[in-house]
């Protein structure tokens, strides 16, 4: 079985300019920088920033003494002030929907109603991909600490 070991070209004379230049777009490329330093871009895409966790309020949360039914009245919408199903799109990105939500001072994942802590889950999951992705770039562009 054989490797192949990577040969790290150093940038010494203008000779060496054609082979570092490939191996410095083939490494950009690898790490999927490319596109936010190709010199051929007029206008390359900013480098991605920071993602902002999620805020618990933005959730579903438990109303004690008043179980979540639907309001037949009201098309699907929850009698105790819980987001309606059409704006589970909106808590899923993290932001609270326009309408229909009940903001709580309450900080503690235990408080959320089941729906509003699977959602929770799923987006918190989410985050944490989107910071292990910026923190991968960050070092691709950095290099290790």
């Amino acid at each position: 079985m054989s490797s192949t070991a990577e040969t790290k070209i150093v940038l010494r004379s203008a000779k060496d300019w054609p082979a570092w230049k490939d191996q410095f777009i083939g490494r950009a490329k690898g790490e999927l920088m490319w596109q936010y330093i190709d010199p051929k871009e007029i206008f390359p895409k900013p480098f991605p920033s920071e993602p902002t966790e999620p805020n618990i309020n933005h959730f579903e949360f438990k109303v004690p003494g008043s179980p979540a039914v639907p309001d037949p009245a009201n098309s699907g919408n929850l009698t105790n002030g819980n987001h309606t199903p059409n704006s589970i799109y909106t808590l899923a990105q993290g932001h609270p929907p326009a309408s229909d939500f009940t903001f709580s001072p309450r900080r503690d994942v235990s408080d959320l109603a089941d729906r509003g802590f699977q959602t929770y889950s799923f987006v918190m999951t989410d985050y944490h991909r989107k910071v292990q992705m910026y923190k991968d770039k960050q070092q691709a562009v950095l290099g290790p600490k």
